[in-house]
């Protein structure tokens, strides 16, 4: 149950004392609920010429606002920066989502955006202004994606309390038109796979490509891939971190066979995709090397993703039915 509304005070280690005034309004959560907050707000301190007479003019100017629907939150909250927002949503995705390694690099160019600001100054125009700048860098169906992910960030923020409203819920995702699934030619597939053998400055890129191509994987099951994830006695792999959250088990064939093999020969960690000091391999590493494999191979329009569509497109020409292509590449299932 919500306090009273009212004034109290409270005396310092120097004894000073601080007023305050305790209040309520309405305001709707992330879900959209309306909600009755309980606000404490510090008015001043004695020794600054503060009194109670003050502390209740003070009272009566809230709470005429709240009754004329003036009042504003962030006006007189204490200011909350966005990194701190971010920073308490990276440990609430990373207890319950299976997409926060992917999420956690998208936030932290918009972290790097929005650098020093605070959640007060983020407008549904700022929001806006984002997205189209972040279109002249990007392809705009990964902005969308994006945006989604910051749209639930903000959410969150509404639900937690740091925030009255959801900025970024109002602004609509770019228009796109579906392209064609890009798949490899019977002949561009060995001129990338030689390009990436060639890459010496990125030996893992190889073993990387061979596995998605053959396993038709996603790039981050990939990468969370660890040692004790194979089993080369009975020729599987297991793959725990999915996208949908359910353990995934693929065979061996002999190409995947032979790059597990060479890895496990120069292990340096628990993860196969790592580098020689035990770091593991990033996105934004592997997706440099690969563009520059793909230039060196003279493949355009192709991204590391269209590798999962290449290997679900030979499965079917060799004859796989379509709801077993769909267990192998762990699609969730349609209700």
């Amino acid at each position: 149950m919500a306090k009273a509304n009212g004034i109290y005070q409270r005396k310092g280690k120097h004894g000073d004392v601080t007023y305050y005034i305790r209040y309520q309004f309405k305001t709707v959560d992330g879900d959209g609920n309306e909600t009755i907050k309980d606000l404490k707000e510090k008015v001043g301190r004695k020794s600054r010429g503060f009194n109670r007479d003050l502390a209740r003019e003070a009272l009566k100017a809230r709470e005429g606002e709240v009754a004329q629907g003036r009042f504003n939150l962030e006006k007189v909250r204490k200011p909350y920066p966005i990194s701190e927002l971010l920073e308490r949503y990276h440990k609430h995705a990373a207890s319950c989502k299976a997409s926060h390694s992917r999420e956690k690099y998208v936030l932290e160019g918009f972290k790097k955006y929005f650098s020093g600001r605070y959640l007060s100054d983020v407008t549904i125009w700022a929001v806006e202004k984002w997205k189209r700048e972040r279109a002249q860098q990007v392809a705009k169906t990964m902005v969308n994606r994006e945006l989604t992910i910051v749209k639930h960030v903000f959410k969150m923020g509404v639900t937690w309390g740091l925030m009255t409203g959801n900025p970024a819920a109002s602004v609509a995702p770019f228009r796109t038109q579906e392209g064609c699934i890009r798949y490899l030619s019977e002949a561009e597939i060995p001129a990338l796979l030689d390009a990436c053998r060639k890459q010496a400055t990125s030996p893992w890129l190889y073993p990387v490509v061979v596995l998605a191509l053959n396993t038709g994987a996603r790039q981050g099951e990939l990468l969370d891939l660890r040692y004790q994830d194979l089993d080369p006695e009975r020729g599987l792999i297991y793959f725990g971190k999915t996208k949908n959250g359910k353990l995934k088990t693929l065979p061996m064939n002999s190409s995947v066979r032979q790059v597990v093999e060479g890895l496990n020969a120069q292990r340096y960690g628990e993860y196969l995709f790592t580098w020689p000091w035990g770091q593991r391999i990033g996105r934004t590493t592997v997706y440099d090397a690969f563009q520059k494999a793909c230039e060196a191979a003279a493949i355009e329009n192709f991204r590391f993703h269209d590798l999962r569509h290449t290997a679900a497109s030979y499965l079917v020409m060799e004859g796989v039915d379509l709801a077993t292509v769909k267990e192998i590449l762990g699609h969730r299932r349609s209700k």
